[in-house]
């Protein structure tokens, strides 16, 4: 079979000059005309789908780095709230144990050293 071009002027002027006005001969160039119409556009979707295969892959890196992160996150929390509970317990157990002026000497000495830290590093 001969290969339709593919305007729609190219194809009127093709169906127009055809030697066999034969229902059927039509029937096949219009078909034809139809496959080479989806070989056109299959042929445009290819490098579409190309690049929507590759920004999937992306997503999916991308997506995998991000659960790993949250993961790590995720326990480093849980470390940090553990040693925050055992702190807490700690200083509980200080204030219980020991006089009121021990545990007021140790709340002056920890703003103090943050207040030094504060006008230290505010100057650096």
């Amino acid at each position: 079979m001969k290969r339709v071009p593919g305007s729609r002027l190219e194809r009127e002027a093709f169906m127009s000059s055809s030697s066999t006005p034969h229902p059927r001969n039509n029937a096949l160039s219009a078909a034809q005309i139809l496959e080479d119409d989806n070989d056109r556009k299959l042929h445009n979707l290819a490098p579409k789908i190309q690049s929507l295969r590759q920004i999937s892959e992306q997503i999916e890196i991308q997506v995998r780095d991000s659960n790993r992160l949250l993961d790590d996150l995720d326990s480093g929390m849980g470390n940090v709230q553990n040693f925050l509970k055992n702190t807490i317990g700690m200083v509980g157990k200080l204030k219980d144990g020991a006089s009121s002026k021990h545990l007021m000497y140790l709340v002056l000495f920890v703003v103090a050293v943050f207040l030094f830290l504060y006008y230290w590093l505010g100057r650096v």
